[in-house]
């Protein structure tokens, strides 16, 4: 792994605009915002979206597309909001040009070798590890293993953790229900669905949770169909809603770059198993211990 603050600007540059750099949270493999940003990076090139803009973007609302998460079902709410991608774009452009690119790099290593030591700056990975990957590693090396160490010459430890890095729930119970309704009869699968549907309606505004619950109908051997008031769900479904106000923007080109059908890749009717039959054959067998 290379710490992000070693490398060149352009090297910056093109790990900034990896869809896992714009999002690096699960969603189906169907959904990627790739695309979209790479159009929209050929129509802005390395320019600013105020050669592009007839109104300032920041007169209108809902600009950036936000949904939620809970992680818990009950009180601990996670927001997300994903950049206008062509404010997004142009914020890379901007930071990764080669004189501004030097100055934040400098600036990030003056604070090192002092009193603090920060362990969660950012790193790209150099193989085939997702950048996420890499960056949980980078973690254990630095503090956990490194805990270990400190133990043998230390008595007391303060230790805080303030994100959730292992946030791999979701696509684990949607290829769970997926395998074991698709199992089941035809009526049967609506049933046991239905179930499943009613039971996670009861968090409310989890337009996350809505995503992945769309992955457990989509394949064929399910084939249940799943309606959403989740724009992504929508366009999933073939139904073209508003993700990013674009009504700021003046050039024609730019707009037809965030066109929101490209951010499905492939048929989420095709989509294999998360989670293969032996996989929960294995927690069937065992499930019992817990």
């Amino acid at each position: 792994m290379k710490r992000l603050i070693d490398v060149s600007s352009d090297e910056a540059k093109k790990h900034f605009l990896k869809e896992s750099s714009y999002f690096n949270g699960d969603f189906p493999n169907y959904i990627t915002f790739g695309p979209i940003l790479n159009d929209v990076a050929n129509v802005l090139g390395n320019r600013s979206y105020l050669d592009f803009k007839k109104q300032n973007p920041d007169w209108f609302p809902n600009v950036n597309y936000n949904f939620i998460s809970n992680k818990d079902g009950r009180f601990s709410w996670r927001p997300f909001e994903l950049m206008h991608p062509a404010l997004y774009v142009s914020l890379v452009n901007l930071i990764c040009e080669p004189e501004n690119w030097a100055r934040i790099s400098l600036r990030l290593k003056e604070f090192e070798g002092g009193a603090v030591e920060c362990c969660s700056s950012p790193v790209m990975s150099i193989n085939t590890q997702s950048d996420q990957a890499a960056q949980v590693r980078n973690w254990w090396q630095r503090v956990e293993q490194r805990s270990l160490t400190y133990s043998l010459e230390f008595s007391h430890l303060l230790h805080t953790d303030v994100i959730d890095c292992y946030g791999f729930t979701f696509p684990a119970i949607a290829g769970i229900l997926s395998h074991l309704i698709s199992l089941a009869p035809k009526n049967e699968k609506i049933r046991l669905w239905s179930k499943v549907h009613n039971k996670m309606k009861r968090v409310p505004y989890n337009g996350y949770l809505e995503i992945w619950l769309q992955r457990v109908t989509k394949p064929k051997s399910v084939g249940i169909s799943f309606e959403s008031d989740e724009p992504i769900c929508q366009v999933v479904n073939g139904k073209m809603p508003v993700l990013w106000e674009n009504a700021w923007i003046a050039n024609n080109g730019l707009k037809a770059a965030l066109e929101v059908s490209k951010i499905v890749v492939s048929s989420a009717s095709e989509e294999q198993e998360v989670i293969t039959p032996e996989e929960v054959a294995l927690f069937n067998d065992n499930a019992w211990a817990y």
